[in-house]
């Protein structure tokens, strides 16, 4: 798999002009191992969000004298805001263009991963996880139609192949690494590990 990305022929490669949205950015075909990164990166923000914050939840609990009922509505809400926004994001691409569909929601993720660093209040929380949720929403959106848009044939089933493999395994990963993490750093490194992740889906986005 990693060979047939390497070795992808130009006409596997050609992106396919009459699917490209109006209004979106013009299609500058990149290598498709570097797009099967961007895509696994943008896609699995969404879960490895909730799955990193799962550990914390008992110390921001304790630590901001929070219900422990109350503390679940940070998954739920978090996952309400996913969804609904996710509805939204393809248009929202076809309007503007996938790159800067993808650069402002990885913004308004970092916003929302900054806000929950320094959160001291539940009600703080909330808006950081909302803002999270929605900054997470376009991931799965604009890295199918950014591989939609440049590949096809046996090269685009390798890339969403790719994709989808990362997709099923870090978030399996997360709670254990984030569980780590949390042995020798409070809980606020946590929304410190997904403002750096946040960070970086602005850097690829550009």
């Amino acid at each position: 798999m990693h060979d047939r990305l390497n070795d992808a022929s130009p006409a596997a490669v050609t992106p396919v002009t009459s699917r490209h949205a109006v209004g979106s950015d013009p299609v500058a075909v990149m290598p498709p191992l570097r797009s099967a990164v961007i895509g696994a990166l943008l896609i699995t923000a969404g879960p490895l969000s909730m799955g990193v914050l799962t550990p914390a939840l008992p110390l921001l609990a304790q630590e901001l004298a929070i219900a422990p009922s109350h503390v679940t509505l940070l998954i739920s809400l978090y996952l309400g805001a996913f969804a609904i926004c996710q509805l939204l994001a393809g248009a929202v691409a076809d309007c503007i263009g996938r790159r800067r569909t993808a650069l402002v929601f990885a913004a308004i993720y970092v916003v929302g991963s900054l806000t929950g660093m320094a959160a001291e209040s539940l009600w703080l929380l909330i808006v950081a996880r909302l803002l999270q949720g929605v900054g997470v929403s376009s991931g799965l959106v604009v890295s199918r139609a950014m591989v939609r848009d440049q590949y096809s044939g046996d090269v685009a089933s390798s890339v969403f192949s790719v994709t989808n493999t990362f997709n099923a395994v870090l978030p399996l990963i997360a709670p254990f690494a984030a569980a780590l993490l949390l042995q020798v750093a409070p809980w606020r490194s946590v929304f410190a590990m997904m403002t750096a992740l946040g960070i970086v889906m602005m850097i690829v986005s550009l």
